[in-house]
């Protein structure tokens, strides 16, 4: 089960204020698990942007990062332009376990009370 809840929440959070900024109205998700193949206790968080055609999945900094293949893949081949955000320790993880699903990643980190985000890159 994850526990970093507050980091993705204030992720979320920060994805929400950027949208707003460019007046872009986004809904949140909240799934109840992964398309994975097993049924788990994972829940996955993000954005959907259907003017920018985006999702956007934060990935907290406790995740099994093998959960998220098949989630994220279906997105893609569905049409979306998926970002996964993912925490920077997981950078390396991420490139790994998402290569050859058509997303770009991007770190984020916390410094104080804000959330910074990195370069996108491509897994």
């Amino acid at each position: 089960m994850q526990t970093d809840t507050t980091d993705v929440e204030t992720v979320l959070a920060a994805c929400v204020q950027t949208y707003a900024a460019r007046r872009i109205a986004v809904e949140t998700i909240d799934a109840v698990e992964l398309r994975d193949g097993r049924i788990s206790g994972v829940r996955l968080h993000g954005i959907v942007a259907r003017e920018d055609n985006k999702i956007e999945v934060v990935i907290p900094s406790d995740a099994d990062l093998s959960m998220y293949q098949a989630t994220l893949d279906g997105f893609s081949r569905a049409g979306w332009d998926v970002w996964a955000l993912v925490p920077t320790e997981l950078m390396g993880p991420a490139h790994r376990h998402l290569r050859g699903v058509q997303i770009t990643l991007q770190p984020w980190w916390e410094s104080g009370t804000h959330v910074f985000f990195g370069r996108p890159e491509l897994p």
